[in-house]
């Protein structure tokens, strides 16, 4: 009985033995054949005769064909530039439909015809398309319709419509990959209609991208993909996303491009780190609609426009943009929801938004999209910024209550100034010069601060100042253009500045004479009233010098507070003069450091000397002059408001004996010389 029970175990143990022999040899893998193409052998009949698992081997030489692998195989050039797969421009090239497939060293040339590519992935996974390169065809490398896992290294594509288009397709890994002179995009993401998947999750890496005829990189549709280290340059555009978020753009050198850098069109949320954007002939990095990007130590120098954004309301212009972020050398100040505070004045770009009451002054700024930003911006101040070669010089976006004064702004190569659903603001003694178009409003703004102190200077309008005056219908110059510039046809400019304003700036505007007629005799005089205008921003001293028939008289002097006007009251004495007529000239003395002296000097006033009581000045004293007299007995002061301006000479002129008076000694100074009279 015992000796029984010991055979059966044994028996079960050496089955259990055997069992566990015959799984172990099933887990071992069968060594894999590899199967060796010749020139003039066909490599999709090796393909055929494969296994998965297999080594399809491919020696040098020139394959006229194309293949599809449907097998788990690794597809092996001996030399990726002399072992050449031609397709004859007859269609896709090399077709996967598997997964995990392996082809290295090949060049892949001339698949003909639209959407036709060098390698096609289609819903396959975990491929790995290393070391080969890509010609001649629509793509160099394609992935469609859920291809994900994918590893694509070290090809050198070139020449092609693309060079890797990912469709439709995640998680692939786009690595250390050549991709250079193609006709469209370098690389291009997108949603393949009318798949609802998008591209997401890839990770494009040490790539060189250039010269390329389209973008370097397009993300249509393709949130969350990672864009790390890549060399981009000599590409029509540097990386655009279109409808993308989420996305993280990282350490990428883009330089020197056609166009632009790196645009972002109805795209959030993305990140922007550590990228040196330069030397692009369009914007370095610009948004569009596009909002609560991240941007953070990214530096942009020598590009057109270096950076800006675009926004039809609050949302689009609020990004997280700190001040790590470099332009030409200075940093960005993008400051949003700030009051009662003041602009560094190392700023390289501007950009004010949900604001009020910021200062901006002092500053250089220019190539930026917006040399400053004011959106949603109010009661802040633009003063005496030098704002230059950029698209905009200034954009207000619905901003109002704002002043913006004193500044150069030069040479901007779309709107000198720019304003959008932006009103009430007030903008003055501004030089607008050689913009492409100075300026643009759509709504009610001040763009002067009244007469005598102008408006704005604008280089593209004709200079011409022979008039004065509130209306600029009175004889004279005073420093403003004759004519109202046009901002639009219904918004101007009522009194541009004849030569650029400056900060020191004194003016004489206007002459106001209270006599057109007096005499001679023994401490004869009469009054003039000079007006005065200080354009500028200091309080200035200065001297009137009055002269008469070019002959200095008297010289008087004056202080004249920033900003505003004066009148300058001054006494003639005109005994002994010659009779006959005289015209009246007042010059101002140049302030220190002014430069603008043109509107310094002014010649509008005449006056005649003649016999006392000649009031009619027809050189006889008569009773014509005795009659006149009398009409006025009684009228004291300046001559009253009286409508016309020869009604008030002649009320000035009967105060024969310049008391302010009107009465009967007037009369009798006019009775003395009845009869007299001078000249022929």
């Amino acid at each position: 009985m015992k000796k029984t029970t010991c055979m059966k175990k044994l028996l079960l143990l050496s089955l259990a033995a055997i069992l566990l022999i015959s799984i172990t040899l099933l887990a071992i893998p069968a060594k894999a054949d590899v199967h060796e193409v010749w020139p003039g052998e066909s490599i999709q009949a090796a393909i055929n005769a494969a296994s998965d698992g297999d080594i399809v081997f491919v020696h040098s030489g020139t394959y006229n064909e194309s293949i599809k692998v449907n097998k788990t195989i690794s597809l092996i050039g001996e030399n990726r530039k002399t072992t050449i797969i031609n397709g004859r421009g007859l269609g896709t090239i090399v077709r996967v439909t598997v997964n995990n497939v392996t082809i290295s060293g090949f060049t892949i040339t001339n698949a003909g015809g639209v959407d036709k590519n060098s390698v096609l992935l289609v819903n396959v996974r975990n491929c790995n398309i290393s070391g080969n390169i890509m010609s001649l065809s629509y793509a160099g490398i394609s992935l469609q319709s859920l291809s994900s896992n994918n590893l694509i290294s070290r090809n050198n594509i070139t020449a092609n419509g693309y060079g890797i288009r990912v469709g439709s397709s995640s998680g692939n890994n786009l690595f250390g990959n050549n991709i250079t002179d193609n006709f469209q995009s370098g690389i291009e993401f997108h949603r393949m209609s009318p798949s609802p998947y998008y591209s997401i999750n890839n990770v494009v890496s040490r790539n060189n991208i250039t010269n390329n005829r389209g973008e370097s990189i397009v993300f249509e549709n393709s949130p969350n993909n990672t864009i790390l280290e890549n060399r981009i340059a000599n590409n029509l555009r540097g990386v655009l996303f279109q409808n993308s978020s989420y996305n993280t753009v990282s350490r990428n050198n883009i330089t020197a491009n056609i166009g632009d850098g790196l645009i972002f069109q109805n795209s959030l949320n993305n990140t922007i780190t550590e990228n040196t954007i330069t030397a692009n002939n369009g914007d370095g990095m610009r948004f569009h609609l596009s909002s609560n990007n991240i941007l953070k130590d990214n530096i942009m120098t020598d590009n057109a426009y270096n950076f800006g954004v675009y926004g039809k309301q609050l949302p689009d212009f609020i990004n997280d943009v700190d001040n790590s972020n470099i332009v030409n050398g200075k940093p960005m100040y993008y400051w949003i929801n700030k009051s009662s505070d003041n602009i560094p004045l190392d700023a390289g770009y501007i950009a004010i938004v949900n604001s009020t009451n910021i200062t901006v002054q002092n500053l250089n700024i220019s190539n930026n999209v917006q040399g400053i930003l004011l959106a949603y911006a109010r009661n802040s101040k633009v003063e005496n910024v030098t704002i230059k070669n950029n698209r905009y010089g200034i954009w207000l976006f619905e901003s109002l209550y704002n002043d913006i004064l004193r500044n150069n702004i030069v040479t901007n190569d779309a709107y000198g100034i720019l304003f959008n659903a932006s009103s009430n603001n007030r903008i003055y003694h501004n030089n607008f010069i050689n913009n492409a178009q100075q300026a643009y409003c759509d709504l009610a703004n001040s763009w002067h601060i009244g007469w005598p102190l102008g408006g704005n200077y604008w280089s593209n309008m004709a200079h011409v100042d022979i008039h004065t005056g509130p209306d600029q219908n009175l004889t004279g110059t005073d420093g403003i253009v004759d004519k109202k510039y046009n901002i639009t046809a219904q918004y101007q400019d009522m009194y541009p500045l004849v030569a650029p304003w400056t900060p020191h700036n004194i003016a004489v505007v206007n002459m106001l004479r209270y006599r057109t007629v007096v005499g001679n005799e023994t401490n004869s005089a009469f009054n003039i009233n000079v007006i005065v205008a200080n354009r500028g921003i200091f309080v200035e001293n200065s001297t009137l010098t009055i002269s008469m028939n070019s002959s200095n008289i008297i010289s008087k002097s004056f202080n004249v507070t920033a900003t505003w006007f004066k009148s300058v009251l001054v006494t003639l004495n005109t005994s002994g003069l010659e009779y006959g007529n005289y015209t009246i000239g007042a010059y101002a003395h140049p302030v220190s450091e002014e430069t603008n002296i043109i509107d310094n000097s002014f010649t509008g006033g005449w006056v005649s000397i003649t016999i006392v009581g000649d009031v009619k000045y027809d050189k006889t004293v008569n009773v014509l002059d005795l009659i006149l007299v009398a009409g006025h007995l009684g009228h004291e002061g300046d001559g009253g408001h009286v409508k016309y301006t020869e009604e008030w000479y002649d009320c000035m002129n009967t105060d024969i004996n310049s008391d302010t008076k009107r009465n009967v000694l007037d009369l009798i100074k006019v009775a003395s010389n009845l009869g007299q009279s001078w000249g022929p």
